[in-house]
This record gives structure tokens, sequence and C-alpha cells, in this order.
């Protein structure tokens, strides 16, 4: 990787601007400081900015101004002004650190080649339905990536589990986490065509009491889960007899499209099935929001080029559907 001072001089080369020779980063990190003070106009604002006293922001542009012999601000007990001469040189100063900056970026951007190790975990039924499909694409774009993909319905520790991210369903409950919106969700029930056939559909909340219901067990918690609903704009939960219980989301969808009763799950679960007709919804007008569904990952001032592009790659193709479209599995 280039050297800091050797960037600087390339940016000052490929935009044409020289303003004085300098040889020191002390030189350049006075332009810094006079921008700076210059954009805030004041120097206890510049100086707050960068962490540092206004009395070495008002000392370094001194300094300037004696190399430069000329002004750069009109200064009163209150505030700062550019000189006319300032003007200039600040808007040339300005552009040329935009162009250094530029210029960096570019060149530590194609140093960090998105490589190595990348551990996720996933729930179980949103990484075989939604995550799998897009990985092949990933993977061909950045072969110098190496996925770990741990699925799992349980919450995941990032840290004891040494996890780069991790998909979460519904709300966070660790506001420590830096977190990504993928897509929102639906709660849908439905049940197989020839179980409505011969039970009859339900037309209210109130109407599953006479049907049979497809229970699942929350592994977070070993609870049965409580179907959620609205009934007249207002949340409304039921929790469903233990006509049958199950602690895989597949396995039950099965039962449920063999016409073993009716279930209520995420429409994301349910997309394939209900697009093939294999299941019908039902008691769509009390359907229920389903929650988000995120990516996170620790809080870092430098995100890893690997984790960056797959963070981006989740995001681009899921925040623009919806769990309902039917996916390949």
């Amino acid at each position: 990787m280039l050297e800091t001072l050797q960037i600087v001089k390339l940016a000052l080369y490929s935009c044409r601007f020289v303003v004085l020779n300098y040889e020191s980063m002390d030189q350049l990190y006075g332009i810094n400081l006079f921008v700076s003070a210059a954009e805030r106009g004041a120097f206890a604002l510049a100086a707050r900015d960068l962490g540092i006293t206004p009395s070495a922001v008002s000392k370094a542009v001194a300094r300037l101004e004696e190399r430069l012999g000329i002004r750069l601000f009109r200064r009163t007990t209150r505030a700062i002004a550019l000189t006319d001469d300032g003007l200039i040189f600040f808007e040339r100063c300005r552009s040329a650190l935009s162009d250094i900056k530029a210029a960096e970026d570019a060149l530590l951007h194609r140093a960090e080649r998105p490589r190595g190790l990348l551990r996720v975990s996933v729930p179980i039924a949103f990484g075989t339905r939604l995550i799998a499909p897009l990985l092949p694409e990933f993977l061909e774009r950045y072969r110098e990536v190496d996925l770990e993909i741990l699925s799992s319905d349980r919450t995941s520790d990032l840290v004891e589990d040494g996890l780069d991210c991790a998909i979460r369903t519904g709300a966070l409950q660790d506001s420590t986490l830096i977190a990504r919106k993928l897509m929102d969700t639906r709660f849908i029930a439905c049940a197989a065509p020839s179980y409505l056939k011969s039970h009859g559909e339900p037309t209210s909340v109130g109407d599953l009491a006479g049907h049979r219901t497809l229970r699942f067990i929350m592994p977070s918690s070993n609870r049965p889960f409580v179907w959620p609903f609205l009934v007249n704009g207002k949340p409304f939960a039921f929790t469903p007899p233990a006509h049958a219980t199950f602690n895989n989301v597949d396995t039950m969808i099965g039962a449920a499209e063999a016409g073993a009763g009716i279930l209520l799950k995420q429409d994301y679960m349910l997309a394939n099935s209900l697009a093939a007709g294999r299941l019908t919804p039902v008691l769509e007008p009390f359907t229920a929001d389903g929650g988000p569904v995120s990516i996170v990952y620790l809080p870092s001032r430098h995100l890893s080029p690997k984790l960056r592009v797959f963070v981006d790659h989740l995001v681009s193709k899921l925040s623009r559907t919806s769990g309902m479209v039917p996916v390949t599995t």
C-alpha cells in the first residue's frame, strides 16, 4: 500500500494543483485546519470537530499565513471571516483535499478486497427459503470469501459464537448491535384445500375454536407460539389447542398440506406452498404484521470488506421483494 504522503503527491499532481512545495505532513495538516476553520466559521467549532484545542487551530493558521505572506482571515473577538485572498486559497485547498481523500479511498478500497472466512447465523426456515437462493451469485462475485452458514433457530451470541453477523426475525432486543432491515413480513393463516372442503373455512378468529389447529413450539422458549391477529384494528392473541404440536416448520407445513389442520406462520415460510395451491389463506381480514427481518453485526468503526459486501448483497436482493415471492427450494 502506498504511504499517505505518496498518495497526497499523486492526488495533487493528478489535479494539477500546487500551492506550495509542501514537503511535510505538518504543512498539509495546517491546510486541513485552515479549511475546517473556514467551513465552520470559527476556530472553536473546527477544533471541536477535530478533537483539538482552538489555540492549536489558530496557531496552525497563523503559521500558514506567515509562510504564504498573506492574511487568510479577518479576525474579531467573536468571529472570523475569509479575506479575498483567503477565499481564493480556501476554494483551491478544499478542492485539492477532496481529490486527496478520493485518491486515498480508491487505493485503500482497491487494497482491501473482500476475502476470508465469513461466519453467518441464520434461522432455519429463513435460511432455506430466502438466503440459500442468494448465495450462488454472491459466491461467484466474491470468490475469495468463504461462507460458513450456521442454521439455528436459537438466538446466537455473536461474540461467544465467533460470528460475523446473524439474521434476526422480529423486534430486536440487543441494542448494542448494528442492524439493517432486510424485509418486512406478515402472518398468514392457511390450510390445505382438502381440509377446508371437509371442515369449512373459518370466517372469524372465534371460529378457530371449532377447527383443528397445528401448534408450533418456539425453540427459544420451548413454549407454544401464540397466533397474532388484528380484530377491529386491535391486536388479538389466539393460543391454538394442542391438536398437533411441532418443533419443525417444514414438518408442520407438510402436515398442513396433507390436510391435518390450520396453521399460522410468516409469509416467507409459506410462499411456495401458497403459490402452488397446496395451501389456501384463511382469515385474511385479520392478518397481523409479522415484524421485520434484520441482519445484525457488532459495531465497528471500519466494517470489514467481506462483511460489508455480504450485508449489501442481502439488502439489495431482499429489500425490493417480499416474503410472499416464491423461491426455488
